[in-house]
Order: structure tokens, then C-alpha cells, then sequence
């Protein structure tokens, strides 16, 4: 079934096309007057996603990865948030809407890698109660079980990383052609959101106690 997700935004994505969206109306839209700004937060968010998954994530333990995988998770919600709240009528089954959707399949794609990192905790931590109550021959069991969540999320993780490849030709299209349409005022203003928040993201505490490092994507 995620298969056949992916498939699905991957095939969206490779088509992605971009028209122009109506500036003029947006002008007289006052809901939309942050625009610029919340555009340059949403990609903010974006690439400190990214930044965060094009690490060797497998180098942490399952609770740093758990630790991670939510602070992702919290990064894609704001730039998932932040699409909606960009998208105007014409938008939601053109570009934008493409692109909420890549980022809602990449969200719980994250989850998901998350729930089995979770899983493998949880068989770690409550191990020695579960065998002290059914018996010693449960850890063999267990040790089956740890394996398979782990392969699952290594698998999962492979195809977030395959998806994000592919999007990536897309995104920058994307992003060039939305800049290509601000004024020269709206583009200011999307350059210093996004130079703030990217700084915000990428200092901030927003993934509690883990270090993590990256190169910052072009």
C-alpha cells in the first residue's frame, strides 16, 4: 500500500508544472498578505527536514532516532501548515496541492519509521519484565521481533530518502518560479523569514537533547 503511495506522489511530483497564480488577486486578498513570510518559514522548515534526514540517522540509538524522528515530524507540520495556509482555490489541485501532498506522504512516512524505532524500544526496555513473567524462552521471540522492526524501518527510511531524490528537481522548480512572481518588497521579506527561521530551526532546542549535524541543502 505505501508502495503504491509513493509511486503516486512520485509520478505527481515528475509532472509538477507551474502557471501563473494570480498575483494580482492575492494582492487584494488580505489573508494572503503574509504570504512571503510564511512561505519563507514553510521552506525553513523544509530544508531543516531535510538536513536532518540526510544524516546517518542509524548512528544514534533507537531513543535519540524516536528524539529525531519527532523533531522532524514538528518541522514538517509547520511546513505542512504553513502550504495550507499559501494555497488559494486555484492552487489546491495545481502546484501546492502536489506539493501538500508530497509533504504529508513524507510526514507519515517519518511516522512511521518513528512507530518501529518506538517498537524497538519498547522490546528493549520491558524485555527483562515480559521474560520474568512468561519465561526465558520469550527473548528469542523478542530478539525475532527486534529484527524485523529494525529491517522495516531501514526500509522505510531507504524510500523516504529515494522520495525526497526525487522531489528535489521539483521543489527547487518550485521555489524559483514562486520567488520569480514577488516584488522586489515580498521577496525581502520571504529572503529575512527565511534566513530567521532557518537559523531557529537549526539552533533551537527543537530536538531536545540530540545533536545533530548536517550539511545544509542547496
Amino acid at each position: 500500500m505505501k508502495t503504491d503511495v509513493f509511486s503516486k506522489v512520485k509520478k505527481t511530483l515528475q509532472k509538477m508544472t507551474f502557471t501563473p497564480d494570480g498575483e494580482d488577486n492575492h494582492r487584494h486578498n488580505l489573508a494572503l498578505m503574509n504570504v512571503p513570510a510564511l512561505m519563507g518559514r514553510r521552506d525553513a522548515a523544509y530544508d531543516r527536514t531535510i538536513e536532518l534526514l540526510e544524516q546517518n540517522i542509524f548512528s544514534h540509538t533507537e531513543e535519540e532516532r524516536v528524539i529525531i524522528y519527532d523533531g522532524i515530524m514538528d518541522l514538517l507540520t509547520v511546513a505542512i501548515d504553513n502550504t495550507r495556509e499559501v494555497m488559494s482555490p486555484s492552487e489546491e489541485k495545481d502546484t501546492i496541492g502536489a506539493m501538500l501532498q508530497y509533504l504529508v506522504v513524507l510526514n507519515d512516512s517519518v511516522l512511521s519509521a518513528s512507530v518501529l524505532a518506538k517498537h524497538e524500544l519498547i522490546l528493549f526496555e520491558d524485555e527483562r519484565d515480559i521474560s520474568s513473567f512468561i519465561g526465558k524462552k520469550v527473548q528469542s521471540q523478542f530478539r525475532s521481533a527486534d529484527k524485523i522492526f529494525s529491517n522495516s524501518e531501514m526500509n522505510i527510511f531507504h524510500s523516504i530518502s529515494e522520495l525526497i531524490e526525487i522531489a528535489m528537481p521539483a521543489i527547487k522548480r518550485y521555489r524559483q518560479f514562486r520567488k520569480r512572481t514577488f516584488s522586489k518588497t515580498n521577496l525581502d521579506r520571504y529572503n529575512k523569514a527565511f534566513k530567521e527561521f532557518y537559523t531557529l530551526y537549526q539552533a533551537t532546542g527543537i530536538l531536545g537533547t540530540i545533536t545533530v549535524k548536517g550539511k545544509r541543502p542547496k
